[in-house]
């Protein structure tokens, strides 16, 4: 019996000398921190790490805090964060809050900073890095939806459908929509403007001296892109069946959703469904007759169905509801030109018939005095959305339209506007 009180005895000394150990080790964490020597900290509380449970609830508490400061000293910004979210959740459960107050600034600057480092690398198209950093942020802080929607969209840049699909149905899962109130600030250092979370940590911020020029917006619903996205993910997989399905239960879900029923015009257009894209975009028009794109695409359809009138018809009121609608008015333009085609071959037909042929000329060359006002319209429009691409094609039909005309010195300043793009 003498022999096992020993034992006893011998294990709580031992026990004891454990604990006094790991002190001594928090402790020489703790000076090392004062001095930046934020590798020594960590060995020391790496010392300590393996045998936490024996500790009591302040010393652990201490532990966290210390480490989460060690890790943020050693660039280890997502773990420093992590360590601060347990030690925030350790605190709340014993009911003593001690270093929660002084760690949350720090996590939100931990945030931050991955905040600012995943905007970078998407800005940068640095899609590899910044899907993982911007999903990072949100596990971090899972209020931000907003950064797993572009995670997601990096995923998706980046080719890893599977992993950009996760992202999107979560965002659909938890009914993200975008409507969001956006809080942003200037960067003191990087003169960029970066976005928060919440009021609170702007206004953190802007106390802290390192942020400047608050702004508050209400932004507009994603619903409709995220659902497309989905969507086209699901084409871009060969997976026609849950395209349909992903529109058809978001369609089932909010039967009036404009973006939900363009969304699954797009769908139908990308699957060569002409018909049921027209159908599904004059619905849209009921519920946003004044919406000028819908129009515009309406008018882009019908032309590749050979209904000619119809996308005329389709531009016009386009450009009614928006005169300097680029676009649109180079679609009117184009579709107006493929009048062309019918005299052109009858000019082929009669290349032997002199005066039949001047005949057709002049018909042809006057059908282009009528339509050059429309490009030259287009051509004064600067559009920073319409593509470079698109741009120069347009104004080689431009160039082309000068030279038959003979208007040689409109034509070479289209072309050397052409050739500085």
């Amino acid at each position: 019996m003498k022999t096992f009180k020993k034992q006893i005895l011998l294990v709580a000394i031992l026990f004891s000398v454990v604990i006094f150990a790991q002190k001594e080790e928090i402790k020489a964490a703790g000076k090392a921190l004062a001095k930046n020597n934020f590798t020594e900290a960590l060995a020391s509380l790496n010392k300590v790490e393996s045998m936490l449970g024996n500790l009591d609830n302040k010393t652990k508490a201490k532990f966290y805090f210390l480490k989460s400061k060690a890790l943020n000293g050693s660039g280890k910004v997502t773990e420093a964060a992590n360590i601060i979210n347990e030690l925030m959740a350790f605190e709340k459960k014993i009911g003593k809050e001690k270093y929660t107050k002084e760690a949350e600034p720090m996590l939100q600057e931990l945030i931050q900073k991955l905040r600012s480092e995943g905007i970078k690398e998407y800005d940068e198209k640095k899609w590899s890095l910044a899907k993982n950093t911007l999903a990072q942020v949100f596990e971090l802080n899972a209020l931000d939806t907003s950064f797993l929607n572009y995670a997601a969209m990096a995923a998706y840049q980046d080719k890893d459908l599977d992993l950009a699909l996760v992202h999107y149905q979560k965002l659909n899962k938890v009914g993200y929509t975008g409507i969001t109130t956006n809080y942003s600030a200037i960067n003191v250092e990087t003169k960029k403007r970066d976005n928060f979370s919440s009021k609170n940590e702007m206004d953190l911020m802007i106390k802290s001296k390192t942020y400047i020029d608050p702004k508050t917006e209400v932004l507009e619903t994603k619903k409709g892109d995220i659902i497309k996205n989905i969507a086209n993910i699901y084409l871009e997989k060969g997976d026609n069946e849950k395209a349909l399905e992903a529109i058809y239960n978001a369609r089932k879900e909010s039967p009036k959703d404009v973006n939900i029923i363009l969304t699954a015009a797009d769908i139908a257009y990308k699957m060569g469904k002409n018909e049921e894209f027209i159908t599904l975009m004059n619905e849209a028009i009921k519920h946003k007759p004044n919406d000028p794109v819908i129009y515009n695409n309406i008018g882009i359809v019908s032309r590749v169905e050979g209904k000619n009138e119809e996308a005329k018809k389709a531009f016009k009121k386009a450009i009614e509801l928006k005169p300097d609608y680029k676009e649109a008015i180079i679609n009117l333009a184009d579709t107006e030109l493929r009048r062309e085609d019918v005299i052109v071959k009858e000019m082929e037909k009669n290349m032997k018939n002199f005066d039949k042929f001047d005949a057709l000329k002049a018909k042809q060359l006057e059908l282009f005095r009528e339509i050059l006002p429309l490009y030259e319209k287009a051509y004064k429009i600067k559009d920073a959305n319409y593509s470079k691409n698109n741009e120069k094609n347009f104004l080689k039909t431009m160039m082309a339209i000068y030279e038959n005309l003979e208007m040689y010195d409109k034509m070479n300043e289209v072309k050397a506007f052409s050739d500085s793009l």
